[in-house]
């Protein structure tokens, strides 16, 4: 039985971003953009579009709260169009803040983002993130300029799903697994390399139910982030708690979905040994027939025979007697073993009928549904 995904196992959702511009949307990405790291333990992570400077922040906070051993590479975009000065200014800010930050491990370029690929080796990148100022042309350009350069665990999220590169999002989503908020821009997941992380991989086969959940348990950490960085740090402790008590109440009910559904695959197993059992016993008791029958056409046709020669020598009559008390044996036999293939057939037809009448129950009880509504 795979193992329930709990993002609480993950504490680094829990932490304040260490930047965030003055205008930063409080949604999901920087907790999501968290997350990834924690689950993936990426050796390189790049950013194509690092904007404001917000989502790389946190993906190099996550680095340096882990201690892990990774390059962190941001791409920025040159200054271009009615909204470059204002984009210059930002980068500047960013700059000059990351550089104290995590001048360590991580460094800022200014290129365009398929320019920026060719110094990176192939297979190399663990997370690619296509950030903020990216049409959705050059988004779709740049994802395949920079697909040869993920590993075979790579991940790939990307930004404005809900805006800028909508379409773009659209198509990728139906070619890889994935997992995507709602709110706000909007984020997707991608995780192109054939070899994700275990955490990644549960995480992009969620059911509906528990991706609504995640999605709600990130958006409020992502506004409770964002009140802590603005200084409104006694917020914070009961949002969590809500939340965390939710994500236990919501963990505490899968978990009995699964026990009972454990229940129901051996309920299942045992009478499947049942049935073959009972299909052992109707194959030996249908191999006794078959001799029986057998037997019983031979000694009939030798006395169909001997009457037909004109009786039996007084010398044979007590052969005749014999013969006749076997056959009379025979047919006895003959008639329990058929008695008992009846036995074993109507037997059979009515624990399968059982067994299935039990599954269904169950199943109906689990899905919520009147069994004469299932009909």
């Amino acid at each position: 039985m795979a193992g329930l995904f709990n993002p609480l196992a993950y504490p680094l959702l829990l932490r304040a971003p260490q930047w965030l511009p003055a205008r930063a949307a409080g949604d999901g990405r920087l907790p999501l953009s968290m997350l990834v790291v924690a689950m993936l333990e990426p050796a390189r992570v790049v950013e194509l579009g690092v904007g404001q400077g917000e989502t790389f922040a946190a993906l190099c906070q996550a680095v340096q709260a882990l201690g892990l051993p990774t390059q962190c590479l941001g791409v920025e975009l040159p200054p271009a169009g009615p909204d470059g000065a204002q984009r210059a200014q930002s980068a500047s800010e960013f700059r000059a803040r990351q550089a104290a930050l995590f001048g360590g491990f991580a460094r800022l370029v200014c290129a365009e983002p398929e320019a920026a690929a060719g110094p990176v080796a192939d297979g190399q990148v663990d997370l690619l993130h296509l950030g903020q100022g990216l049409s959705e042309a050059e988004a779709a350009r740049a994802f395949e300029r920079w697909l040869p350069k993920l590993s075979a665990r790579g991940v790939v999220l990307v930004s404005q799903t809900a805006q800028a590169v909508a379409g773009f999002w659209a198509a990728a989503r139906q070619a890889y697994p994935h997992f995507e908020l709602l709110e706000g821009q909007g984020m997707g997941l991608l995780a192109v390399g054939p070899e994700p992380a275990e955490g990644l991989a549960r995480l992009t086969r969620l059911p509906a139910a528990e991706q609504a959940a995640l999605r709600e348990l990130l958006f409020r950490l992502g506004q409770a982030g964002r009140l802590a960085a603005q200084g409104v740090p006694e917020a914070e402790p009961a949002e969590f708690q809500a939340l965390a008590a939710r994500l236990a109440e919501s963990e505490a009910a899968l978990r009995a979905s699964q026990q009972e559904r454990a229940a129901l695959e051996q309920t299942l197993t045992g009478q499947t040994e049942l049935h073959d059992l009972a299909q052992a016993r109707l194959d030996l008791v249908t191999a006794r027939e078959r001799e029986f029958r057998a037997l019983y056409l031979d000694l009939h046709r030798q006395l169909l025979q001997r009457d037909g020669a004109g009786g039996l020598p007084a010398s044979r009559a007590g052969d005749a007697t014999a013969t006749a008390d076997t056959v009379a044996a025979l047919r006895t036999d003959l008639a329990f073993a058929m008695a008992e293939i009846h036995h074993m057939r109507a037997g059979r037809i009515f624990r399968l009928a059982l067994a299935y009448w039990r599954l269904r129950y169950h199943l109906l009880k689990r899905l919520g549904r009147p069994a004469n509504r299932a009909q």
